[in-house]
Formats: structure tokens, C-alpha cells, sequence
């Protein structure tokens, strides 16, 4: 995202979001309107953020 002028998120194949970044650079992950668009990138995969934004909630691996 940093370096990145468009992000697309696929699900199922087809594409689910297309963002077009419009954050003038140099880009800073502390960055109001970074901090947003990661926001809405992980909610669009479906991943939660932990109360302080830095976790992930990952599903335990099965046995085998």
C-alpha cells in the first residue's frame, strides 16, 4: 500500500473492491488516510483487527 497507486481485493475469483490510493507521497503507515484504507482492506478480506490495530485473529490449525 505504501508504494502502491491502486489495491484490488479478490473473492471468489472476481474482484471485490477496487480502491484507487490517492494519498500523496512519501506515504507514512502512521498516516491518517493510510490507517483508513488498511482498515477497510482487512475488513474487506475478512481479517479483524485486535483493540490496538496491530493483531490478526488466526483460525487454529487443524490436526491431521
Amino acid at each position: 500500500m505504501l508504494l502502491a497507486d491502486r489495491v484490488l481485493v479478490l473473492t471468489d475469483g472476481q474482484i471485490s473492491l477496487d480502491v484507487t490510493v490517492e494519498i500523496d507521497g512519501p506515504r507514512r503507515r502512521d498516516n491518517p488516510g493510510m490507517i483508513e484504507l488498511r482498515s477497510r482492506l482487512l475488513s474487506e478480506l475478512g481479517v479483524r483487527e485486535a483493540d490496538e490495530g496491530v493483531g490478526i485473529e488466526v483460525a487454529p490449525i487443524a490436526q491431521v
